[in-house]
């Protein structure tokens, strides 16, 4: 007598809608993440957000996180890996799950789910630099008639969030002596 294989999908399928309500709790929805558009883009990087404690003088904050979990559409930030990584992740705990199979679909799949480094950095799109009246309408009307904490007409920081080519090539920026992200004398 043989494991019933209709049983067994249907207990990955639960483990996977399961894990992606939890990771779900961990999504960050309400921030602003810019992303590019076809043609060209003109950035500007702000500077640190604080010269004390663990982040001081970071103007870009190394994160890991999960991407194209079913069911979720956002990115799940990982709490088990990176930099103040301690906690519990449960899609981190279904990765390792995964990968202990057997089925090659089920390691494919632990590949993909797996929490990959990135980082990210708040910037201006200086070709959309404020935000506009029908922002703030559309974000009070998401969160239910909840106060906006932008006013239309204030600067639009948004995240960006590029990989480790990209960071490499700006910290090269850095090396050469040329501080991208001075509010006065930077570059876009």
């Amino acid at each position: 007598m043989g494991v019933d294989l209709n049983k067994q999908k249907q207990k990955k399928e639960e483990e996977l809608r399961k894990a992606a309500e939890r990771a779900a709790r961990l999504t960050v929805r309400n921030v602003k993440r810019w992303k590019a558009k076809t043609g060209d883009s003109r950035l500007r990087i702000m500077p640190p957000w604080t010269s004390e404690g663990a982040n001081a003088d970071e103007w870009a904050n190394e994160v890991y996180l999960h991407w194209g979990i079913p069911g979720v559409e956002y990115p799940v930030l990982c709490a088990k890996q990176g930099g103040r990584g301690t906690g519990d992740c449960a899609v981190c705990d279904l990765v390792d799950t995964l990968r202990a199979s057997q089925d090659p679909a089920d390691n494919e799949m632990a590949k993909d789910l797996r929490a990959k480094a990135s980082y990210d950095a708040n910037i201006v799109d200086l070709k959309d630099p404020v935000y506009k009246q029908d922002e703030v309408d559309a974000w009070e009307e998401e969160n239910q008639g909840q106060e906006c904490p932008f006013g239309a007409g204030q600067t639009k920081v948004q995240v960006w969030t590029f990989g480790i080519t990209i960071y490499k090539q700006l910290l090269d920026i850095f090396a050469d002596g040329t501080d991208i992200t001075d509010v006065e004398s930077g570059f876009d």
